[in-house]
């Protein structure tokens, strides 16, 4: 994530859930993009 844009990320636990902070909207789209279809997204504006 963090090589994509990610201004943070974190890993939960063994791994099965991480997340990242992106400076805009524009970034976190590209990178949500780039995932494969299968994996789940979940998105919130702060």
């Amino acid at each position: 994530m963090l090589s994509s844009g990610a201004s943070f990320s974190l890993m939960s636990g063994s791994g099965s859930t991480v997340f990242g902070i992106f400076a805009t909207e524009e970034l976190a789209e590209a990178f949500t993009l780039s995932l494969p279809p299968e994996y789940l997204v979940y998105t919130e504006e702060l």
